[in-house]
């Protein structure tokens, strides 16, 4: 496939031979909306960047940031479940009609614009004796199912074992009350109250993940159906779902429902009655939260139905192999190692250019921050598939300002000094020329000198964990137009302040 950026006159026999193109330059206006296809529906911005790294295999959080922002605590399940709203808001987007047309235009628009290099390959193979013919409209399926149902099972199998992760807390801390609280039964009350809002709030959303995760390819050239759930239109997922979910048995699920029921309606909570509970400890729970015996059942119940269901809608879990921008990163370090020089030790490494700009810490002071920083940035990696095998070649090239004449704080002589040292070729990719990372007087502040965590109003959500932590900044060296920027990142300047943690 190398021929695609070739022109056909340089390879292709005739009637190709006569032309000064290659098959990209003739796909090249797909990136600016080519005439014929239609514009993507609108997207939330704040969303863009969740979208983006699921679309390329990449698990919404990493372990260590999950558990940084203490999102394995059922007392702070709502955190949860705001990122599954996220996701679920991502699938239903990519589910909707508009979107799902406009796909359908863009992708038809890319088979055909190949249709040509088809011809001419497949002329040159028959004409060289090879029996096998190339299919674009296949391999664009092929490619594309691939990358819909990488997102799709990643995201889904990780909703799934955090859910679970949750819950299972959740019940353990129930029963350990249970036991310590014997004779208590108001204690006894309020937990299972706490434990069963966390639980159903939790199983109503991942509920939803079952049949909202997954994105149809019915009318894509070269496409073949098949009768999985994945192939079904979000509606008729959801029917589904809702079909198998009414021949499992909720007995104590229907009590639970039913002692509601009889308890009467709840007056809805508002701010004064958050805050009085805060103040004053939370009022006596309904007479149906005493039924521990109804509780325990209703989480067995429930683990055990919605995993029969789940198999039964979208089969067992698939294996997955590892994130897609691994397995490139790895192709190109092999290719270094095989041909670059062996006193080109740094050129067998991955990972970002980073400038020191800031210069009044002392060099002890100094070494003491970078140590840190170097050990904060890399530890992520657990639920990042395959990070084991190139975690070993992680680094940061760090610069000196002051050894290259920047000043104190200069990005703009930093970018320069950047385009200039850090091209595409010598680096193949392996050090990112995309973007570079800066540590000036702010940031490193950040490390030295933490924020309290900030708390978000209203109550009960509490505080949001680790989003004061150190930062660094993240400078953007490409070029975009306004019109996208407008409606992508409103407000974007092409720098960043970057939380550490997700720099791997």
């Amino acid at each position: 496939m190398g021929l695609l950026q070739v022109p056909y006159k340089d390879w292709a026999p005739a009637p190709y031979n006569t032309l000064d193109y290659s098959c990209m330059d003739r796909i090249s206006p797909i990136f600016e909306d080519p005439e014929g296809t239609k514009s993507a529906p609108s997207f939330w911005a704040r969303l863009n960047v969740l979208r983006k790294k699921m679309w390329h295999g990449m698990v919404p959080l990493t372990r260590e940031r999950w558990l940084d922002k203490k999102m394995d605590d059922p007392k702070n399940y709502r955190m949860m479940m705001e990122l599954m709203q996220d996701i679920l808001t991502v699938f239903t987007w990519l589910n909707s009609k508009e979107t799902l047309d406009c796909t359908r235009g863009v992708y038809a628009w890319l088979v055909d614009a190949h249709v040509e290099f088809e011809g001419a390959v497949n002329l040159l193979r028959e004409r060289s004796g090879q029996e096998e013919r190339v299919d674009m409209a296949g391999t664009w399926a092929e490619f594309y199912h691939a990358m819909v149902s990488t997102m799709t099972e990643r995201t889904h199998q990780w909703l799934v074992a955090r859910v679970g992760e949750i819950q299972s807390r959740a019940f353990a801390e129930y029963t350990k009350t249970i036991k310590e609280k014997q004779g208590d039964v108001e204690a006894i009350a309020q937990a299972s109250k706490i434990y069963y809002e966390c639980v159903q709030d939790l199983n109503a959303m991942i509920t939803k993940a079952d049949y909202v995760l997954g994105v149809p390819m019915t009318g894509f050239k070269g496409y073949n159906p098949s009768n999985k759930a994945s192939d079904l239109s979000l509606e008729l997922r959801r029917d589904t779902y809702a079909r198998i979910a009414d021949t499992k048995p909720w007995t104590y699920l229907s009590k639970i429902m039913d002692a509601q029921k009889r308890d009467g309606p709840e007056k809805p909570q508002n701010i004064t009655d958050l805050v009085d509970e805060m103040k004053n400890g939370p009022k006596p729970a309904a007479p149906r939260f005493r039924d521990t015996d109804v509780f325990l059942g209703h989480y067995h119940e429930g683990v055990q139905n919605r995993a029969e269901i789940r198999k039964a809608l979208r089969g067992e879990p698939k294996a997955l192999g590892e994130e897609h921008w691994i397995t490139i990163l790895k192709e190109r370090m092999a290719f270094y190692l095989q041909h670059g020089q062996r006193h080109e030790t740094w050129n067998h490494n991955w990972g970002f250019v980073c400038y020191r700009l800031t210069y009044q810490q002392s060099d002890s002071e100094w070494t003491t921050f970078w140590q840190n920083f170097e050990a904060d940035a890399f530890r992520s990696g657990s639920w990042i598939q395959g990070f084991d095998s190139i975690e070993a070649k992680a680094t940061l090239h760090i610069i000196d300002g002051r050894d290259v004449g920047i000043p104190e704080g200069d990005i703009q002589a930093a970018k320069n000094h950047f385009s200039k040292t850090y091209t595409t070729l010598p680096t193949l990719g392996r050090i990112w020329t995309s973007d570079f990372l800066v540590v000036d007087h702010a940031s490193y502040t950040s490390h030295t000198a933490p924020q309290p965590e900030d708390r978000r109003p209203p109550p009960p959500y509490g505080p949001s964990f680790c989003d004061n932590g150190g930062f660094v900044n993240l400078v953007d060296t490409m070029e975009y137009p306004p019109e996208l920027i407008d409606v992508t990142a409103p407000g974007y300047t092409g720098e960043l302040q970057y939380l550490v943690q997700f720099i791997a």
